[in-house]
């Protein structure tokens, strides 16, 4: 049996993908294909609340999104920050990565069957270094994976 690759994609690409095509993102959460650390879904719905009759409800598009949402045990963390501090030493990017951006890499570190899909330069050069060329995509890697 041959081991599916799944995308880990980061609060960018989901918005991007919103803002270019919502099919392409449907297709991806059909599939299977994706999955949203739980962190990331929650920096989203601040901005996708929306008003109705007087109360706050969460967008459609947003909702779609809460069956590929996964959380990830931290217990070991801190073995992965001090393996980050010692590979990352010497790069100016590692200051601009928020904690989510962090979580998301830390996932990544401990699944090795999860490419992380980000447009963030920070995020993805130091990810480069430490996942490797194959398990970090841009966006538009992901879409033509699509085709």
């Amino acid at each position: 049996m041959i081991a599916m690759n799944r995308y880990l994609i980061d609060s960018n690409i989901i918005i991007k993908l919103w803002e270019r095509n919502e099919d392409n993102l449907s297709e991806l959460i059909k599939e299977n294909k994706i999955v949203i650390l739980k962190d990331v879904l929650e920096e989203i719905s601040i901005k996708e609340k929306r008003k109705y009759k007087g109360n706050y409800i969460l967008s459609q598009r947003f909702c779609e999104l809460l069956p590929v949402s996964i959380e990830i045990d931290k217990k070991d963390i801190s073995g992965f920050y001090l393996i980050f501090d010692y590979e990352t030493k010497d790069k100016k990017e590692k200051n601009k990565l928020s904690q989510v951006d962090l979580l998301n890499l830390y996932t990544c570190y401990i699944n090795s069957e999860l490419i992380l899909v980000t447009e963030d330069k920070a995020l993805f050069n130091i990810s480069k270094s430490l996942l490797g060329d194959k398990r970090v995509w841009s966006i538009d890697n992901l879409i033509s994976s699509l085709r």
